[in-house]
């Protein structure tokens, strides 16, 4: 992904929350369930991970919103975990995964975790966008990993696992969790991906417009919303390699 140092950094959301996001100026932290008296902004390193599901046909404000940023500064960075703690917490991997606390695969190194995280477990960051981690075999050659390495060891399992009906590639997508406002100026939103229809408000194409930031839009069809996601991460792509490839 060119000379960037760190992947481009997405929170997605529904398109209900547009109006009032562009209102703001910001995306803001909200309470947060898993940790219980904090309020915490979400984001996944490089592909726009963050799904949901909705019975029936998707109307325009259930379709996701994707805010594309550059690499977040560290120091708003709360957390970095190698993938999506809310699945953790809800015990959605496999068993092998539950005997081990979160708090075992917590980083706080902001960017330079996510750095070492892309290194460490898929080499590069393409096959971390592919979503191709290197085999548990390869992690104990390369790094001489012990039986005192278990949770090493697990996790590399966990990143080669593929789609269950438990769990989707949030599963090795690395969380960012940020307790900052972020804003939508000072040049750091690289890009979005909204429904045509909302960039169709002369009031929404003149906002984006202003930053100057790349918008990609897409159509409305008759799907449910999980029809969708495979376009988002698409465009998303596609702004990123404009990013990094000026």
């Amino acid at each position: 992904m060119g000379t960037n140092s760190a992947p481009c950094q997405i929170h997605t959301t529904e398109g209900v929350h547009l109006y009032s996001i562009i209102n703001e100026g910001k995306l803001l932290p909200r309470p947060c369930n898993v940790f219980a008296g904090e309020s915490l902004l979400y984001f996944f390193a490089g592909r726009p991970s963050y799904k949901w599901k909705a019975t029936g046909e998707a109307s325009l404000h259930q379709l996701p919103v994707a805010f594309v940023f550059k690499p977040i500064e560290s120091a708003k960075i709360r957390r970095v975990f190698p993938f999506d703690s809310g699945a953790f917490v809800s015990q959605l991997y496999p068993s092998y995964m539950r005997r081990f606390q979160l708090s075992d695969f917590e980083l706080t190194d902001g960017q330079e975790s996510i750095t070492k995280l892309v290194s460490t477990f898929f080499g590069n960051q393409s096959s971390y966008l592919s979503g191709r981690a290197k085999s548990v075999e390869t992690l104990i050659s390369e790094y001489s990993l012990t039986p005192r390495h278990a949770a090493i060891s697990a996790l590399g399992r966990l990143l080669h696992e593929t789609y269950s009906d438990r769990f989707d590639d949030r599963n090795r997508s690395i969380e960012v969790q940020v307790a900052h406002e972020i804003p939508l100026g000072l040049g750091q939103l690289l890009g979005v991906v909204i429904p045509q229809a909302y960039f169709d408000d002369d009031d929404v194409r003149a906002y984006f417009e202003a930053f100057a930031c790349n918008v990609k839009r897409y159509r409305m069809w008759p799907l449910n919303v999980e029809g969708y996601f495979s376009e988002i991460y698409s465009k998303v792509v596609e702004i990123s390699e404009e990013w990094a490839t000026p």
